[in-house]
């Protein structure tokens, strides 16, 4: 497997491009079908991404599963879905995030504190799996858009990560409350 990505800024926007590319005969899903909400409706984002401070000067975006957080219990886990990827057939996709950056993951509502850091690069990490038995896809409608989503059971690893290191000096809004910052589980 590989990821290609390359990044810009406009004006009010930082734009990453990305190709992962399934390099194997076999077919895999990438965790990258990012939701959001418009209003009251959960909808499908395709520039949606989770965003994170990496000690010392990097930002983390993230479009993979995320482990729970300890002493966070939601009540409904925010799980991605899917993009089916048959052998040696490649995924485009583009992450579009609002300037200035802030931090943001789906267990922790908006920080009230924050401190800005400057920083220099980006690492870009994509979620995926190979089939495996065990695994249930099932066709979803998320704000009418026909999506896949991977559910069940299966032996460790839970995801593979595709990971880019791209540079970038920018600003990164970073929360001053506890929050976990881990890699997603692999």
């Amino acid at each position: 497997m590989s990821l290609s990505a390359k990044v810009s800024q406009s004006n009010s926007r930082l734009i990453i491009d990305y190709t992962f590319e399934n390099n194997d005969d076999k077919t895999i899903y990438v965790w990258d079908v990012m939701t959001n909400f418009a209003g009251d409706e959960q909808v499908v984002d395709p520039a949606f991404a989770y965003v994170f401070w990496e000690e010392p000067n990097t930002i983390r975006v993230v479009r993979a599963v995320l482990d729970e957080p300890p002493n966070v219990h939601p009540v409904v886990r925010e799980l991605p879905f899917v993009r089916k990827v048959r052998g040696h057939q490649a995924a485009r996709g583009q992450i579009l995030l609002a300037l200035p950056l802030h931090e943001y993951s789906p267990f922790y509502p908006p920080a009230v504190q924050t401190k800005l850091v400057q920083c220099q690069s980006i690492h870009l990490i994509i979620g995926w799996i190979e089939h495996q038995q065990g695994m249930v896809l099932s066709e979803r409608k998320v704000g009418g858009q026909s999506v896949l989503a991977l559910r069940g059971s299966w032996p460790r690893p839970a995801q593979h990560l595709a990971e880019k290191i791209l540079s970038l000096s920018g600003v990164l809004s970073v929360r001053q409350d506890d929050c976990d910052r881990r890699l997603p589980p692999h």
